[in-house]
């Protein structure tokens, strides 16, 4: 079988909560058990480049409808620890918005969403992760 992945958030290259640990853990999970899976994410500026191998721009200049107008993105694909990931990066969005990235400091990651909490605590605003 041919599974998709669509998420904001995948284990270790984007991870701010448990989403990040399920979609890496399940698409293992449903590979070892014979189907071909591929995750498809936002490309943040603030990913950890480190652990995608072979990342490579896929498609450019595709333009991609959003409601009544058309959205410019790029689409990259590498691998993150065995699994086959595409990366899409929007143009518009990615000047636009603050990418909600997180910060590394002193080893650990913080990340400056000050209404979110975690068994870890809040340090000046900003929720300590670790790198696990």
């Amino acid at each position: 079988m041919f599974i998709v992945m669509i998420a904001s958030e995948c284990a270790p290259v984007a991870k701010v909560g448990g989403l990040a640990d399920v979609v890496f853990g399940l698409s293992r999970e449903l590979e070892i058990r014979g189907n071909d899976v591929e995750i498809i994410l936002p490309k943040y500026d603030c990913m950890r480049y480190d652990q995608i191998y072979a990342l490579q721009e896929s498609f450019k200049d595709l333009w991609v409808p959003y409601y009544d107008q058309w959205v410019h993105c790029t689409v990259y694909f590498g691998f993150v620890h065995g699994r086959k990931c595409y990366f899409i990066e929007n143009a518009k969005t990615a000047a636009a918005l603050d990418p909600g990235c997180l910060i590394k400091l002193d080893g650990n990651f913080l990340e400056d969403i000050p209404h979110y909490q975690n068994d870890k605590g809040k340090i000046d605003g900003r929720i300590y992760h670790d790198q696990g």
